[in-house]
Order: C-alpha cells, then structure tokens, then sequence
C-alpha cells in the first residue's frame, strides 16, 4: 500500500494501516500490475515513478493486494484481457457497479467444491463470515435483504433492494 506525502515521497506502509485505511473505503478496484501475467508491457524504461524489476514488482503487486483481502467490496482486475484497453473497461465497469448505475450484464460462475478441498498455501486466505437475511416485501418482484459480512467479531451490514 503505497502513499504519496506532501513532499512527494513514497513508502510502504505496514499492512495492518493499510488494512485500517481500506476498511473506511467504500470500494477497492486493485489492477494488478502487468509484470504478473503482461510481462511483455512491463518496462522501466519510459515511468520514472516505476524502478522495480518484474520479481519486485509482482512481489510488491501481491502484499498490496493480501492488505485489501477481507475488503466487502474488493474487485480485482487482472491481466487476462487482450489489451490495455479491456483493462480499463473492467475496471471502470467495476466501478459503475459498485455505484449502481446501469451496466452491461455479466454472468458471474459459481462452484460447489469438496469438503475436502485444501487450498493451496502459496494462496493467501482469510475466513470471512456472511450472512443474508431476506425481508419480505410488499411487491412480490422485490428482493429486500441486510447482509452482514466480517471477521474477527468486527462485522459489516449493508441493505440491498432491488
């Protein structure tokens, strides 16, 4: 988690500031850095803000995304898109998303796995508890719920209509 002081300077924040600052944010978009799956893009030559080699920068990419891990509304954009260009638009559909206003459909796929399932332990991973409580509406075709989301006793809620 980087942050620029008035003097212009950046530095590495420890993660549990980070992690402080990012639970007063509405939302997190973390575009992942191209040294992590667009190594052809990645340069140092024409960003004089960027000095890292690849290995850092995809390094210094995951301990920033691990302190938005838990976030309610983390969205992360890889490089898995064609361009740059596809990037931007996932992002900014991210975005739009989040702030409610009308966007193209997405069909989101979701998986039953195993009980025995082991996650790997190169991939970070935090129990997170959600639960959603249904209200019933007056109109049949509106769905009315209150979401609580968290961890370690500290617990999100939002309402949703729709």
């Amino acid at each position: 988690f980087f942050f620029s002081s008035r003097r212009r300077h950046t530095r590495f924040l420890p993660v549990s500031w980070a992690r402080r600052c990012v639970q007063e944010t509405d939302a997190v978009v973390h575009l992942v850095t191209a040294a992590d799956g667009a190594k052809d893009f990645y340069t140092t030559l024409d960003h004089k803000a960027r000095h890292e080699s690849v290995e850092q920068a995809v390094d210094l990419d995951r301990k920033t995304l691990h302190a938005y891990v838990g976030h309610p509304h983390l969205r992360v954009v890889d490089n898995s898109g064609p361009d740059f260009n596809t990037k931007l638009e996932r992002c900014y559909q991210a975005v739009i998303k989040h702030i409610g206003l009308p966007i193209n459909k997405q069909i989101y796929k979701r998986f039953l796995i195993d009980r025995d399932f082991k996650i790997p332990e190169s991939l970070k991973q935090e129990t997170v508890v959600v639960e959603e409580t249904f209200l019933k509406h007056e109109d049949p075709n509106t769905q009315h719920k209150i979401r609580r989301r968290g961890q370690n006793n500290n617990y999100n809620y939002s309402q949703q209509i729709r």
